[in-house]
């Protein structure tokens, strides 16, 4: 009952956002335990971290919440079996947002990506519109709130970053997470 009404609070953007700079590879060596205690012993966690990715600016326990959401989401589409991949890089962005989910006009700039990718059964088409939004949830009422992307959509949103969806097929999907670099 305490997460679900700190999540509507976060979601409302009633509670406060307390963002720092932030180094992204630091958070995810820091999850990986986590992480990896989370996911059946059938399913391979792997990271990629370029190590030249600069600082963000975000509040860090909505970042570990995001990414912990993500790897759970891939999980559930695996059925307790695969791969899942989580992967950081910087990337140059202008004009519009890559990835299948639109493709809203960008703010020019360098950008640290973070992406979660799944060996999953993806999502079908028809339902690519509808994920960030909240309550939406293909999976069974007991397993899921349907608050989980559209959390992360909101606090990738308030640290002035997009998310998209790159791809999604029957052989998984990746979502990527765009947060503009800290300018020093």
């Amino acid at each position: 009952g305490t997460d679900l009404t700190r999540r509507l609070l976060q979601f409302s953007r009633q509670e406060q956002f307390s963002a720092h700079h932030c180094q992204v590879n630091e958070v995810i060596a820091g999850m990986e335990e986590l992480l990896g205690k989370s996911l059946t012993t059938q399913i391979k966690l792997r990271t990629e971290v370029n190590k030249d990715v600069a600082d963000i600016y975000v509040d860090r326990g909505d970042l570990e919440d995001a990414l912990l959401n993500l790897v759970l989401n891939a999980k559930d589409a695996m059925g307790g079996e695969g791969d899942i991949l989580i992967k950081t890089d910087i990337t140059y962005l202008s004009g519009l947002l890559p990835g299948i989910t639109g493709s809203p006009q960008v703010e020019e700039g360098q950008y640290v990506t973070v992406s979660v990718t799944d060996s999953g059964c993806g999502i079908p088409s028809h339902l690519l519109e509808k994920i960030f939004e909240p309550f939406f949830t293909t999976k069974d009422k007991s397993k899921g709130t349907g608050l989980g992307l559209s959390m992360v959509y909101g606090f990738v949103k308030r640290s002035k970053g997009y998310m998209s969806v790159m791809k999604s097929d029957e052989q998984g999907t990746e979502f990527c997470l765009w947060f503009p670099v800290t300018k020093q």
